[in-house]
């Protein structure tokens, strides 16, 4: 009896024990055959987080206590506790980040992502004046609230109540983003305009602490940076637009678009050296390009050259106005033009 018993037990163990190495096996034939896949799709386990700054320009008009023109510019620290609990509560028409945003900026911006995710798994966050540092599916309302001076719906138009510029503060109060969710493994990329850097620094400085030299700062402006930038910066100049022809205002995202294609095109190494390089070589074959010289205005500003443009009908749409208005000397973009146009029109399209 004792030996059929141990016979018995033995059969079981080694019954467990197939099992058990079987599953192993399974298990590993799984992940051998989605490497394989990933290897045959051309992507990598390399992830890269890619920071790109909200745009003016949105799909939805936001309601009036998320527009920061209707705050008191006084007093910041009043104006931040409220546009913070009305932001936080706000469940007016959620949209994804994403298919908030709309213009020739962010098209570029979304293509540039579409373009690195052929070779890596990419994320997508939003540096946003409203919000702070967002997932680009986050769920938020609509909203206007820019960094970039000249607006009136800028954080410029504060003054700050410490030492720190009005846009550092209303950064560091409304960013609610945790960097510690972030894999420290992976690339992050950070290609915003030099207000978004300046306003920003104090959570670069923690994503540089963190991440080290796999933090790329691609950067237009010959402006001073904060110095714990300088070993980061991927530095292109107006050069670019010998090449390819576009505004001002989105050559940071079509830069990027292009840059993004050379690193999967051309398999390059996520070195800060070899990716400067690449972008060095290339510009040599361009000349240098000249900006236009015009001067920037404030919203006020703007209104009153529409209201004298649209007197007795003088100018009669949008397009007209604006090429009036440049021709003069002055600098606008399309977008801010046409959303003031509108405002002195009464909401009629021009």
């Amino acid at each position: 009896m004792s030996y059929i018993l141990s016979y018995i037990l033995f059969f079981n163990i080694n019954i467990f024990y197939f099992i058990y190495t079987f599953n192993l096996f399974i298990l590993y034939v799984k992940c051998a055959i989605i490497v394989l896949i990933n290897n045959l799709n051309g992507t990598e386990t390399v992830m890269i987080y890619v920071i790109s700054n909200c745009t003016n320009s949105k799909k939805l008009s936001p309601s009036n206590d998320l527009i920061l023109e209707n705050y008191y510019f006084n007093n910041i620290d009043k104006s931040l506790t409220k546009w913070k609990k009305n932001i936080n509560s706000s469940i007016s028409d959620l949209t994804p980040a994403k298919e908030l945003y709309k213009g020739h900026s962010w098209q570029e911006t979304l293509k540039s992502i579409d373009i690195l995710s052929k070779k890596f798994k990419t994320e997508l966050l939003v540096s946003s004046a409203g919000y702070g540092l967002i997932d680009a599916n986050k769920q938020i309302s609509s909203y206007q609230a820019t960094f970039s001076r000249g607006n009136i719906n800028s954080i410029h138009n504060f003054k700050s109540s410490t030492l720190l510029t009005p846009t550092v503060e209303w950064w560091d109060k409304v960013n609610n983003f945790n960097t510690s969710i972030l894999n420290k493994s992976n690339y992050i990329f950070i290609t915003v305009s030099y207000e978004y850097l300046i306003a920003m620094q104090n959570t670069i400085k923690e994503l540089i602490e963190t991440f080290g030299d796999k933090i790329f700062i691609i950067v237009l402006s010959k402006e001073k940076l904060p110095k714990i930038y300088d070993n980061h910066i991927l530095r292109f100049d107006t050069r670019f637009n010998s090449f390819e022809k576009g505004t001002i205002n989105s050559i940071i995202s079509r830069f990027t678009k292009w840059f993004f294609n050379e690193i999967v095109t051309y398999d390059l190494e996520l070195s800060n050296k070899i990716l400067q390089n690449h972008i060095d070589n290339f510009l040599l074959s361009f000349p240098v390009y000249t900006i236009p010289n015009r001067k920037q205005l404030s919203d006020t500003e703007i209104l009153n050259i529409i209201k004298e443009q649209t007197k007795n009908k003088q100018i009669t749409s949008k397009t007209k106005g604006l090429t009036n208005l440049r021709s003069q000397g002055y600098a606008c973009s399309q977008d801010r033009y046409g959303k003031l146009y509108t405002k002195i029109k009464g909401g009629k399209n021009g």
